[in-house]
């Protein structure tokens, strides 16, 4: 894969998801007008965050 400024945004994005850092905060970040521009991109990352979360906190 060639490295370019999309592909390095996106992984930032992605590490900050990953990282616990708010939807909101990420967008802000990532210089989106729009929030909805963040959550089309993440928003699959964070819903299987959410069920891995769910899944390892099962008793």
């Amino acid at each position: 894969m060639k490295l370019s400024s999309r592909v390095a945004r996106k992984t930032a994005g992605q590490l900050w998801i990953d990282a616990g850092v708010s939807i909101e905060s990420v967008s802000k970040m990532l210089g989106h007008a729009n929030i909805k521009t963040t959550q089309k991109a993440y928003v699959k990352v964070t819903e299987k965050r959410i069920e891995l979360e769910l899944k390892k906190n099962e008793l």
